[in-house]
């Protein structure tokens, strides 16, 4: 991926505007890495807070470029330092915040950043196929990190080039974290492509935002299911942008509403909606759907990425050869990453997969091999001796409004956050489940918490 970036053909070409309208070409960003090499003498695991600023994509090209094994975490927050530094004794931190550890010295101010290092010698050496650690879920919460080598995201990066033909022409915007696994692929195919990144730190439903579209001639953007519920409340789409040329969401499945209205403003104001579908652990793309194909297939995840291959297992992991049988989403493919740390001794390990993904999605195929998920493998309750599929159901009240579906194996639970009759909601849940109203609970709250990439942070919310 670095010799991509740094293709002669680019070097003159402008590869980032930030939020101050500075430029900065492909061969200013070489030069920088060049003079950031005196900092970090001694190679060890770096924690790098994820932002949308010029230096914080440097410094990660630079881990990259020098094989330093790099976290890209959010802001490191006082229980953060204490929890995960403790656990990982990075060898350093690269932060523009300050970073109160008294194991670690200030050695550098860098511009933005604040480049910490570990006061103490470290003999603990991670596997070298090992170049990037993501957060599952966007948030780090939960201490889970994904192994990802250079090679997973470079052939990601690559794929996602090659289906939404990105080129040097292209320009796009953030709207999501450097850190989360999306945001990131965003930024990496577009700069293996010579094409150009406007850093933008403000929300999509700002003035700002949309100034920015029209003045850098922005080409596309990307987004998750939150992102364009938010677009659509404020009727974003109805003002044309005549640059704009297709826009992407992944990160969960989108309302129908949503994507039928999106649709038809695609159509009117001639642009593409592109949905995709991906995780993590695969660097993060795994599917796409034609926007040729979104008007009749609207709910799939659609076809593989070029390169890629998906299969659905039963129960007894043979393959499905039938279309509409349900069984597992398993994909196969180079940009599978490595596979999962809990603890630091998992970085010892090397690749897991093998080039092999079990989704834990389950979901089928249809008659001409577009793929379609209807839940998850672990996601199923039992309920009055009735076994309900919790996303099923989830998804059904997900067409009129968004909520978390939950159980705690005697009653089906429903927390919402919009103006929707609860009797309502309980009768058309016994009409679709079966069950009687009293294994039934319904919690109306004010609002519906989220992470920093706009999905529902689910396990906030307990069982009963």
């Amino acid at each position: 991926m670095i010799k991509n970036i740094f293709s002669s053909k680019f070097k003159k070409k402008i590869a980032i505007i930030d939020d101050k309208n500075n430029k900065y070409s492909y061969w200013q960003i070489n030069e920088d890495l060049n003079n950031y090499n005196f900092i970090l003498k001694d190679k060890g695991i770096c924690f790098l807070e994820g932002a949308n600023q010029y230096e914080s994509i440097v410094f990660y090209l630079f881990c990259l470029k020098f094989k330093i094994p790099i976290f890209l975490v959010e802001k490191l927050n006082e229980i953060h330092q204490s929890k995960l530094i403790n656990e990982y004794k990075p060898k350093y931190i690269v932060s523009k915040n300050l970073i109160k550890n008294k194991n670690y010295i200030l050695e550098f101010c860098l511009d933005n950043l604040n480049v910490y290092k570990y006061i103490y010698i470290i003999n603990f050496k991670i596997n070298n196929k090992i170049a990037i650690l993501l957060t599952t879920s966007g948030t780090m919460g939960n201490k889970k990190f994904v192994k990802i080598s250079l090679k997973n995201i470079t052939k990601n990066a690559k794929q996602i080039q090659e289906y939404l033909k990105i080129n040097s022409k292209s320009i796009t915007i953030t709207t999501l974290p450097f850190n989360y696994s999306y945001g990131l692929s965003i930024i990496n195919s577009h700069l293996i492509s010579g094409a150009k990144i406007i850093l933008n730190n403000s929300s999509v439903i700002s003035r700002d935002f949309k100034n920015k579209l029209n003045n850098y001639k922005v080409t596309n953007f990307g987004g998750v299911p939150y992102t364009y519920s938010l677009l659509n409340k404020i009727n974003f789409f109805k003002d044309k942008f005549k640059h704009l040329e297709y826009v992407t969401q992944a990160g969960g499945k989108l309302k129908t509403q949503d994507c039928e209205l999106l649709l038809d403003y695609a159509k009117l104001n001639k642009f593409q909606f592109i949905i995709m579908y991906g995780q993590t652990e695969a660097s993060p793309r795994i599917s796409y759907l034609p926007f040729k194909n979104l008007s009749d297939k609207i709910g799939s995840i659609g076809i593989p990425i070029p390169g890629g291959k998906i299969d659905i297992l039963d129960k007894k992991r043979k393959k499905v050869i039938n279309p509409f049988q349900e069984g597992e989403i398993v994909y196969r493919g180079s940009n599978v990453s490595l596979g999962l740390v809990t603890k630091k001794i998992d970085l010892l390990i090397g690749d897991e997969f093998n080039g092999i993904l079990r989704t834990g999605d389950i979901g089928y195929f249809d008659n001409e091999n577009f793929f379609y998920i209807t839940g998850r493998v672990n996601r199923f309750a039992k309920i009055f001796g009735k076994r309900i599929n919790l996303d099923h159901i989830q998804s059904i009240i997900n067409k009129k409004f968004i909520s978390i579906c939950l159980s705690d194996d005697e009653h089906l639970i429903i927390y919402y956050d919009l103006n929707y009759s609860k009797s309502d909601i309980v009768n058309e849940l016994v009409e679709y489940t079966g069950l009687n109203k009293n294994f039934i609970l319904v919690y109306k709250v004010k609002k519906l918490e989220r992470n920093t990439s706009g999905k529902i942070i689910i396990k906030n919310y307990k069982n009963v």
